[in-house]
């Protein structure tokens, strides 16, 4: 029995350390002497249900200096009442468990931390180092960039992990980085540096690096991760300790590339938004310019309407009004979402706009022989932009002229209700699958098609309308059946007051 346990003790009945005989020597120091009041009543309860069952009972307890014993209680053949306790160190497996259960709060931690939406890169960062400092239980964690020629820090062990301290001495005086934020002890340094034995330790104070893994980013060394105290006590770390060091050094460098590539594609749309200022000024003129050229022509050049000359001034009138059409999406949709543009609103007789609107595209559904009708009140108070609300209904009339046959209606109506008004733009078109009835308002959508004409769209005039109406306050969705025709339905805040 002692190959075991450490200790064995003998229970009588009444919970008391005994010594029947024809057993060997086991000890006998008093029970309570040993063992705290509470560890005392958990083995004689423990003892009862033995002693009831016959089965053996296993229980943990700490002993003074923070170690942990496990106590197994058996019953004694042959004499009732009786049990033997084996009694055995369990120290190393109980820091397993306490360093295991760490190890996956620190997981979940982490993991809610990556998941959290209000959190930018930075402070994603900073709470991160702010809970190793934590599973350490060091009061410093840094992210340093490396930069060349210094080498800043200079860790080892397996993978750059540090088993036992390592005294670190800052270079002193070339730099360490730039502090970009700092809290609770925690500092997130990068390339350029600032003093920082003068913000965070007393002058020629040493710092002892207990913790630290390089980071890499896009397969590129870009630093290294470090947790540290002042004080130079020896320190050892766990498995578990090591592998959430590693998780945390991909999960830095992880969020590390996200900011590089981020940083790329803003750069990226920053170059995006110079072409199309370069377009809105180097293009828009030229096409202006052969459309008027191409108008003029065919006014005055007593050109007969039949002859090739004819024909291909008015195609290339009407396909230099196209590309102007396009343009001119593009460059609304660009500046409206870059915020270089913005919706002034004022209060406006809707109707009158619709007339005005409709009047516009009465030559064009003349020319394919579209009927366009209006039904709207006299007084229809809203607050519009002008300038964006007639683009909204231009994209709107435009794709029913589009995409009617010949011989069709085209019908605008504006129907009150208690808050908004309702504006209807109905055709009997060729109508839009169902499975199309939200992409078609995506940026750049794939859901459309030629038109019946073969015009081609840049997949923005859905979606700038909608952008248009939603910042409007008003909302625009569809009824559509193939070869049935469709409707769209824009509700708009009414305004109650007149002009």
């Amino acid at each position: 029995m002692h190959a075991l346990a450490d200790q064995l003790i003998l229970l009588d009945p009444a919970g008391h350390v005994t010594q029947p005989s024809g057993l060997p020597l086991l000890e006998s120091e008093s029970f309570e002497s040993r063992f705290s009041p509470e560890i005392c009543r958990m083995f004689r309860n423990a003892q009862q249900w033995v002693n009831q069952t016959g089965q053996t009972q296993v229980v943990e307890y700490p002993v003074p200096g923070g170690h942990w014993q496990e106590a197994s209680i058996h019953p004694v053949p042959d004499v009732p009442g009786h049990v033997v306790v084996l009694i055995k160190d369990i120290q190393r497996r109980k820091e397993a468990e306490i360093a295991l259960l760490r190890f996956q709060e620190g997981l979940t931690t982490l993991n809610q931390i990556s998941f959290a939406p209000e959190l930018a890169a930075h402070q994603q960062i900073q709470q991160g180092l702010e809970l190793m400092c934590r599973y350490f239980q060091l009061p410093y964690g840094l992210l340093v960039q490396r930069t060349s020629p210094v080498r800043l820090l200079n860790f080892s062990g397996p993978e750059g992990f540090v088993y036992p301290a390592l005294p670190l001495v800052l270079p002193s005086p070339e730099p360490l980085g730039e502090v970009i934020c700092q809290a609770k002890g925690v500092t997130v340094l990068q390339q350029v540096a600032s003093p920082f034995q003068s913000t965070l330790l007393p002058p020629e104070q040493r710092v002892h690096c207990l913790a630290g893994m390089q980071i890499d980013v896009e397969n590129q060394l870009f630093g290294y991760i470090c947790f540290f105290d002042t004080a130079p006590y020896p320190r050892s770390f766990a498995p578990y300790d090591t592998e959430f060091m590693r998780i945390f050094a991909r999960w830095l460098g992880f969020l590390l590339e996200q900011e590089r590539q981020i940083a790329r594609l803003q750069t990226s749309i920053q170059n995006k938004n110079r072409i199309m200022e370069i377009i809105a000024h180097d293009l828009r003129n030229p096409i202006g310019a052969v459309i008027g050229l191409g108008e003029f022509s065919l006014k005055v050049g007593q050109v007969d309407s039949a002859s090739q000359l004819y024909q291909a001034l008015s195609g290339m009138v009407s396909a230099s009004k196209r590309a102007n059409r396009l343009l001119e999406v593009m460059l609304n949709a660009d500046q409206l979402e870059s915020g270089k543009q913005t919706i002034h609103t004022l209060p406006m007789n809707l109707s009158h706009l619709l007339q005005q609107v409709l009047a516009e595209h009465a030559p064009a559904a003349a020319a394919k022989k579209i009927r366009l009708l209006q039904q709207a009140p006299e007084q229809a108070m809203a607050a519009i932009d002008i300038h964006w609300f007639s683009l909204a209904l231009d994209n709107l009339l435009n794709n029913a002229l589009k995409y009617t046959p010949a011989e069709g209606c085209i019908s605008v109506e504006l129907v009150p209700h208690d808050t908004v008004w309702e504006l209807r733009v109905r055709d009997t078109g060729i109508g839009i699958p169902p499975e199309w009835h939200e992409r078609i308002f995506e940026k750049f959508t794939t859901a459309k098609r030629p038109g019946l004409a073969h015009e081609v769209g840049t997949g923005l005039g859905l979606h700038l309308t909608r952008q248009i109406i939603q910042r409007h306050g008003g909302e625009i969705c569809l009824d559509s059946q193939v070869d049935a025709g469709t409707c769209f339905y824009v509700h708009l805040p009414r305004l109650s007051q007149t002009p």
